[in-house]
């Protein structure tokens, strides 16, 4: 699938992204969002599939129900409106994968999942923000959407309602959307989408906006297990204090020399940005296995006809690393092709693949993945 969305990339960084929504019009072909509601249907009755259904009577008395679905519940709330949501829809449908590099304008490691919904005429999620930004893609049927000011902390919710649903939502714009057409969101942007269609069908294009709180406990907490505990706070030129309890501003002083050695070490800081920011969305997809010796892996490209990064896997790249499910590679000595196998997910033939294994490196790498069961590949009959 190439990039096909119709409208200034350029004009949208500089004008829109995370400032003002905007209302695209035809931006993609809609043939290239074929998902059919009996996939949703089937991935829904999945335990390994993220799902819900969020549900009302007229906009009120909101529901929120957790998957596997199984047709009877569907039939359950066939007197309400409700909406069905599938998370991460890019792992498991080979055409939402493919729509992610349509949106490589942003960068890959921002991107957080492609989530569907598929809702009854009448049926939404209730008036709401989210911290992040979204494209919405309208797929099939059409849905209206109310756009209103940014919400925040004092905006009021609810109560006891366990979905974050706004008591009231002023309107400063609404649109209809068909098939093809894409309303951006930045964050914070209060927000209201009803089904005008039974076939109403969205596909919704998330960022991962980490909040500063997340941030500074994995980046310290990652290092703090990675320091050496010999490493420790001191005061060799200490004098006599007026007032024994008093924390001083040497003392404070001294703490902000420590801090800032960590702070503001840009190696650190990119290390743990890559392994931080392409930690997988759902890491029980990736159970540990035997690690095997190049030997076993030698026999696995012997009998393989191909080989893929799990679709599931996040990856990224630095100048000194490659990064995968949270973790980091030297890649000085990798293969130029072997990265970019991983980073763009696609297929290699084994003949191929085992080319790129030129070196210790490129090897210890392919024998990581398939521990992790990150690298993916099909055995010959």
């Amino acid at each position: 699938m190439q990039q096909t969305l119709n409208f200034d990339i350029d004009d949208f960084l500089k004008n829109y992204w995370q400032c003002k929504p905007l209302l695209i019009r035809q931006a993609i072909d809609p043939d290239l969002l074929q998902i059919s509601q009996e996939e949703l249907f089937d991935f829904a009755a999945q335990e390994w599939v993220e799902s819900r259904i969020v549900s009302s009577q007229d906009q009120q008395d909101w529901t929120l129900h957790r998957g596997p679905f199984e047709p009877d519940d569907y039939e359950r709330l066939a007197t309400k409106d409700w909406t069905l949501l599938v998370q991460a829809v890019d792992q498991f449908i080979p055409e939402a994968n493919q729509l992610k590099k349509m949106f490589d304008f942003v960068p890959s490691w921002r991107l957080d999942d492609i989530m569907v919904s598929l809702a009854k005429t009448g049926a939404g999620v209730g008036p709401h923000f989210d911290q992040y930004d979204v494209f919405l893609i309208q797929g099939c049927g059409q849905r209206r959407w109310q756009i209103g000011p940014v919400g925040d902390s004092n905006s009021a919710l609810l109560e006891n309602c366990e979905l974050s649903i706004l008591k009231n939502m002023q309107v400063d714009h609404q649109w209809d959307l068909s098939p093809g057409d894409i309303l951006y969101l930045p964050p914070g942007i209060t927000h209201n989408g009803t089904a005008l269609t039974d076939d109403c069908m969205t596909i919704s294009v998330g960022f991962r906006a980490p909040a500063h709180s997340e941030i500074l406990d994995d980046y310290f907490g990652r290092l703090s297990a990675r320091i050496d505990q010999s490493l420790r706070y001191t005061d060799p030129a200490i004098q006599m204090q007026k007032n024994p309890h008093a924390v001083t501003v040497d003392a404070v002083s001294k703490l902000k020399t420590i801090v800032g050695q960590y702070a503001n070490n840009e190696t650190l800081l990119s290390q743990w940005l890559g392994e931080f920011m392409t930690e997988p969305k759902y890491p029980e997809h990736f159970p540990e296995q035997p690690t095997p010796s190049w030997e076993v892996m030698q026999d696995i490209i012997n009998t393989a006809t191909c080989f893929q990064l799990h679709p599931g896997a996040r990856a990224a790249v630095d100048d000194k690393y490659l990064f995968i499910n949270g973790e980091s590679w030297a890649r000085q000595e990798l293969n130029s092709e072997l990265i970019d196998f991983v980073l763009n997910h696609t297929i290699a033939e084994a003949s191929q693949f085992n080319k790129w294994l030129e070196n210790d490196a490129g090897r210890q790498l392919a024998i990581d993945l398939i521990s992790r069961n990150c690298l993916l590949y099909e055995e010959s009959q």
